[in-house]
């Protein structure tokens, strides 16, 4: 179509360019080639699991991960001083990629650390809470929560990360 001077378009739900690779490939492949482009913009997965939770990036600052890229070797993780979405975490346990994905998590957050499993209304299957600690994700994201995303907020001061031990002044 392109090489007959015709338009065309890709129409995606969401955001067009927001965890979308095949947008990226396409828009790379637009520039290799020079071909003009337009990209309209639309509300992601990502503004409705802020909206669900209610939660604003203002003065405290997000994290936004797509749990595939945490579960590569020699990925940076989350930085469990601010809040993190994950976004993705239902399809890893189909991907065979669960523990790895929870092996990241506790070296970072300490046991029963808070967390909050959501899917949205945007993705499908209806708006849908669950409030949790971490090491009790196995068990949803194993039984089919395919659109959640997981909501980690930040330690709180003066908490520890597991990687950090035990100070001196405590032994």
């Amino acid at each position: 179509a392109l090489a007959a001077g015709r338009r065309v378009a890709l129409l995606r739900y969401g955001h067009p360019t927001f965890l979308a690779s095949l947008s990226e490939a396409l828009l790379a492949e637009c520039r290799r080639r020079g071909i003009e482009y337009r990209i309209l913009n639309a509300v992601s997965s990502l503004d409705s699991v802020l909206a669900a939770l209610e939660l604003t990036a203002l003065g405290t600052g997000l994290q936004v991960f797509d749990a595939y890229d945490l579960c590569e070797a020699g990925s940076p993780g989350p930085n469990p001083r601010l809040p993190s979405v994950i976004m993705k975490v239902g399809r890893l346990a189909a991907a065979g990629r669960l523990d790895v994905f929870l092996s990241r998590l506790s070296a970072v957050y300490p046991p029963g650390h808070a967390a909050v499993l959501i899917e949205c209304a945007s993705l499908r299957r209806g708006e849908g809470r669950r409030d949790l600690a971490l090491e009790s994700l196995r068990e949803p994201l194993a039984d089919g929560a395919e659109f959640a995303t997981l909501y980690v907020p930040a330690l709180e001061p003066g908490s520890r990360r597991p990687s950090e031990g035990i100070s001196r002044r405590e032994t």
